[in-house]
C-alpha cells in the first residue's frame, strides 16, 4: 500500500446554488409579479422574452439574496405571452 500526504492552502468547494422556481404568479391590471426563494449573498438576474424562438432573453431586474422569499414585478407584460427565467451567474 501507498500511502500521500499532501498539504492544501486557501482551499475551498464552491458550488452554484440551484435556479429558483418561480411561485406566487400573478397578472393583475396589466402587471405581472411572482417569488422565489433567494440564498444569503447571491445575486439573481430576473430575465423575459416574449417568443421563445427569440435568440436573447432581456434583463428585468436583478436581485440580491439575503435567505428570504423575494419578488419582483414586470409593469407591463407586452403582447399575448411573455416568459420569465431567473439565472444565477
Amino acid at each position: 500500500d501507498i500511502v500521500v500526504t499532501g498539504n492544501f492552502s486557501d482551499f475551498s468547494i464552491s458550488q452554484t446554488p440551484p435556479s429558483p422556481t418561480l411561485t406566487g404568479l400573478t397578472y393583475t391590471a396589466g402587471s405581472f409579479s411572482a417569488s422565489f426563494q433567494t440564498q444569503n449573498g447571491v445575486t439573481y438576474t430576473i430575465q423575459y422574452k416574449d417568443d421563445l424562438n427569440a435568440a436573447s432573453w432581456s434583463t428585468l431586474t436583478t436581485v440580491t439574496g439575503d435567505g428570504t422569499v423575494q419578488s419582483f414585478t414586470d409593469p407591463g407584460p407586452a403582447g399575448p405571452q411573455r416568459f420569465y427565467q431567473v439565472t444565477v451567474p
